[in-house]
């Protein structure tokens, strides 16, 4: 089962609010491909969404003064 984007937008905004707003794309990536086995066979797809989910977010943490 590949996470969808919800689960992504959950998984970066867990990681954003332990880093001080900021989400990082690696650890979300690598977070990701730990609990979905299948989400590896999909790396690009998978990092494409996940880079997408992450950018919005950190541009909110940006809009809000914070970046």
């Amino acid at each position: 089962m590949l996470p969808d984007e919800l689960e992504i937008r959950k998984i970066a905004l867990r990681n954003a609010y332990l880093h001080e707003g900021r989400a990082d794309l690696g650890s979300v990536v690598n977070k990701i491909m730990g609990e979905y086995a299948e989400a590896r066979a999909k790396g690009r797809e998978v990092s494409a969404l996940v880079s997408s989910v992450v950018k919005e977010i950190n541009s909110r943490d940006k809009q809000k003064g914070n970046g």
